[in-house]
């Protein structure tokens, strides 16, 4: 449109404009800036009327939506499905806006009706008392009403989450307590008393609702027997019908506790849950520390399904955990704490009712457990003898997270013992590698021949110990070898765990490790990518009777490594070796020791986000203590 112009020549050069010039230059400037506004307005006017017919789409679209047809019941499940399971790749969810089922409320109207009508939603009450301010802030008072702030906005929830649960069984975690020993001079009686009081309130509406609890996990800080958090050990066990569950774990903080006469609970019933244990209904039971006897305790032995016991300050007898277990026969998971019996091991602290310990003594009788399945042994190693005593017929996970005596495991140590009676039926066997000499753990591998999941989790390692097992030799012994025999038929070379379809390995020491031998373990029980269906059960038929099955196909590897990553990734290198790795979870991490404290940064080689995957947390940690799933701090 410039060929109008009578000035097109100059245009985009260097002319200069005479005076009269100047006048007309402005005139045609004028004349084409009205048009110019004028096409602004009805561009204006176009796109105001796109955005009403946009918005008219998009509205209406909504309506389309599928997520609108789904009836209120499925959707209330579908709510229910999204809350944080107690699988250990999902932590406890604290009450607070960030809690799924809040999030569900406020995303529109229906929802929001429909999850505050779902008392499912809010029947899990997870509270963690947070710490008094240190007395060294220098904004003391100020840390002080923040801390006040966070207990009120908690009570206001727990009363919120109470509510809205209707009259549906409740799960109670409660961690934490109130710790004033070094306080007391700073904040004085009257802040601590408050404080107190602020506690006891949460507590108290909480032990309000006891008729409806089913499950309740404590883990408590004690300063004295008058603490805010000891009102749960005042609940009756007639005031708790419904309770399946209960999971005891209690800290003294106090270093004159145990001087002072206790004039409401004894040390024996505050670790142990006091009446609670009494309940009809109990089935699962979890103590941390428990300061007495357990066969002093209240307990329906026989009605137990679930039992984890720590460690224990006056342990009943050498024969201990196994003539406890006599007590159990309907057990289905046992975890217990193996303890040497010595007189420098017994916290000499009176207890009334404790029980005097018993001379050291072996049960001859077998012990029947015919429901249990599932075995964790923690503390010490069970000494040689314990698996004669067992007869286990349903047993199928092996956790075996105990220490050993120096030197490591031999062949015929506790340990080895239990894997060579039980591991036949074994299925699931996670063990700490570091108790092994090279000897004893192969011949605890050859042990497990139908096991589908295993892990080797080097727990501890002590710096004096005699070298744990080469990693590199363990997966040798774990990977198939095909060679051509003179006919031309494949034959594969005796291997161990022939159904390992899940490994899992956590070193944080130097264990003789090599990604090439990791490479061909799992190369060599993984199809290559050019190899079809077909080709693979041909392959199978054609081999002989004599040899080893083919292997089962490996799901899931995950390792943790005390190195530097390599130059080269796991998975580039099987990617290179043509290996299928598709629908595999491949987790390789490498720690690095950071500062003189020994802590340690994991990093996932892999970048596809699974360090929150079960098999991640089953074999790099941490290791806690569950109950019913849920897994239980301190313990």
């Amino acid at each position: 449109m410039t060929s109008a112009s009578p000035f097109v020549a100059h245009l985009d050069t260097n002319y200069v404009p005479s005076s009269n010039e100047i006048v007309s230059i402005q005139a045609l400037i004028q004349d084409r800036q009205k048009l110019l506004d004028g096409l602004d307005r009805e561009i204006e006017a176009l796109a105001k009327c796109r955005e009403e017919h946009a918005t008219f789409v998009k509205k209406h679209s909504a309506l389309l939506s599928p997520i609108r047809r789904i009836p209120n019941d499925v959707l209330s499940l579908i709510f229910f499905i999204s809350l944080p399971r107690t699988s250990p790749s999902q932590r406890r969810t604290k009450l607070s806006k960030a809690h799924p089922a809040v999030i569900l409320s406020h995303v529109c109207q229906r929802w929001r009706r429909l999850s505050l009508d779902t008392a499912l939603l809010w029947t899990v009450i997870n509270i963690e008392i947070p710490k008094l301010p240190d007395p060294r802030e220098y904004m003391l008072y100020d840390e002080m009403s923040r801390w006040e702030g966070r207990l009120e906005t908690i009570n206001e929830i727990t009363g919120a989450w109470i509510s809205r649960s209707a009259n549906c069984p409740l799960t109670i975690s409660f961690l934490g307590g109130l710790s004033t020993e070094t306080r007391s001079q700073v904040l004085g009686p009257e802040s601590l008393s408050a404080a107190n009081q602020r506690v006891s309130t949460i507590v108290d509406a909480i032990c309000a609702v006891s008729n409806r609890w089913r499950s309740v996990y404590l883990s408590l800080d004690v300063e004295d027997d008058f603490s805010a958090v000891t009102r749960f050990f005042g609940v009756d066990h007639n005031d708790v019908p419904l309770l399946e569950n209960l999971a005891v774990n209690v800290s003294f903080i106090s270093p004159t506790f145990f001087t002072r006469p206790p004039s409401r609970f004894t040390p024996s019933e505050l670790t142990s849950g006091a009446g609670l244990v009494k309940a009809a209904s109990l089935r699962r039971l979890a103590i941390g520390r428990l300061w007495g006897t357990p066969f002093s305790l209240p307990i329906n032995w026989a009605g137990l399904t679930e039992i984890s016991f720590g460690a224990l300050s006056h342990p009943p007898g050498a024969d201990f955990p196994l003539s406890m277990l006599a007590r159990c026969p309907n057990l289905v998971r046992c975890s217990v704490t193996w303890q040497p019996i010595s007189p420098t091991s017994i916290l000499a602290i009176p207890t009334p009712g404790m029980g005097a310990l018993r001379p050291h003594q072996t049960t001859h009788e077998e012990i029947l457990l015919p429901r249990l399945q599932v075995l964790e042994v923690w503390g010490s190693e069970p000494p040689p003898g314990v698996a004669s005593q067992l007869h286990l017929p349903s047993l199928r996970q092996l956790i075996l997270l105990c220490t050993s005596s120096n030197p490591p495991l031999g062949d015929n140590s506790g340990v080895v013992e239990l894997v060579r009676k039980f591991g036949d039926r074994l299925t699931d066997v996670t063990f700490n590698s570091y108790c092994f000499t090279e000897s004893p753990l192969m011949h605890t591998l050859e042990c497990l021949p139908n096991v589908v999941s295993l892990r080797l989790v080097g727990a501890q390692y002590p710096p004096k110990r005699p070298r744990a097992a080469s990693l590199d030799t363990v997966l040798d012994k774990l990977t198939p070898k095909s060679n051509d025999d003179s006919a031309g038929v494949a034959v594969r070379g005796p291997y161990l765990c022939p159904k390992l379809k899940r490994f899992g390995c956590r070193m944080t020491h130097s264990v003789g490790f090599s990604e090439e031998a990791l490479a061909r373990f799992i190369a060599s029980r993984r199809p290559t990518m050019r190899a079809s269906q077909s080709e693979m059960v041909q392959t199978q038929k054609r081999l002989p009777p004599s040899s080893s099955a083919a292997p089962a196909r490996l799901e899931s590897v995950v390792l943790a490594f005390p190195s530097r990553k390599p130059n080269k990734a796991i998975r580039q290198t099987l990617q290179e070796m043509n290996v299928d790795l598709e629908g595999m979870i491949l987790i390789t991490a490498y720690q690095t020791l950071r500062g003189q404290t020994g802590s340690m940064s994991v990093e996932d080689e892999s970048g596809l986000g699974l360090s929150d995957h079960d098999d991640y947390i089953l074999t790099v940690g941490p290791f806690e203590h569950t109950l019913d799933g849920w897994a239980l701090e301190k313990m």
